[in-house]
């Protein structure tokens, strides 16, 4: 197991996952975002504690510690393949609905 991968396995036959809860940022990345502190917010704050009776449940949990904005493991239904390379660094919206690009060239 990554350290940036948590996977709780239940006896359940139920999957719950928390793919955007991280908000760690590795300092290999960190260094090439112009916004460091944007890549950290975009995260889903509180999912995983409105799903907290998961575990009493004996679901299986998995959780992903590192930001999205380094991998987004749960792209979006729309992505296509070769839109964008699965796992890449990508644009993230700022918290004022701005664009705001997360990868200096």
């Amino acid at each position: 197991m990554t350290s940036w991968l948590t996977v709780r396995r239940g006896n359940a036959p139920l999957i719950v996952s928390f793919p955007h809860t991280g908000t760690d940022v590795p300092a290999e990345f960190e260094s090439r975002l112009v916004s460091p502190w944007i890549a950290r917010k975009d995260a889903d704050w509180w999912i995983d504690k409105l799903y907290d009776f998961a575990s009493d449940l004996d679901a299986t949990i998995i959780h992903t510690a590192i930001s999205r904005t380094v991998i987004d493991v749960q792209p979006a239904r729309h992505s296509t393949p070769g839109s964008r390379p699965p796992n890449s660094v990508r644009p993230q919206p700022s918290m004022a609905n701005r664009s705001t690009r997360a990868v200096r060239n």
